[in-house]
């Protein structure tokens, strides 16, 4: 956004008609600086072709915030975290299916616990992580 907002108005001064240039100064405030970091974030995230998918929905973000935020020797277990959503964009069933979705795609990795074989973990590559935190601390960075 330029810094400063020129704007021309034509005013009508007793029937003659001249033009005069009025100045407005715009001046960047902490709102405004605000809204065009998260802009720039939601912007970003769109573009990514796997974050995307996570964003469309709070429910799925917020899964994508607990994997990524997981331990990386072992991610959540799969019903443990359909479990403790508190998002209700989604219902459960439909988490499941969205989440199975993702391992087809190769997005999420569901792995068996090393600590109790019935139980499957999930996790997210490397490089997803990595985009994901890159994003978080570039918006952090501009407020």
């Amino acid at each position: 956004m330029p810094k400063d907002f020129r704007q021309t108005e034509k005013h009508d001064s007793g029937g003659s008609e001249h033009s005069q240039t009025q100045e407005t100064s715009f001046v960047r405030s902490p709102s405004r600086d605000l809204l065009q970091s998260e802009l720039a974030f939601k912007r970003a995230v769109f573009k990514h072709p796997q974050l995307s998918i996570f964003r469309r929905n709070a429910t799925t973000w917020e899964v994508l915030l607990m994997i990524a935020g997981a331990d990386d020797q072992e991610g959540p277990g799969l019903y443990e975290l359909v479990e403790s959503v508190e998002t209700t964009a989604l219902g459960q069933s439909a988490l499941l299916r969205f989440l199975r979705e993702r391992r087809e795609d190769g997005i999420i990795r569901f792995s068996r616990s090393p600590s109790k074989q019935s139980k499957w973990t999930l996790n997210i590559s490397d490089d997803l992580r990595a985009d994901l935190l890159d994003l978080l601390r570039r918006r952090q960075q501009a407020r």
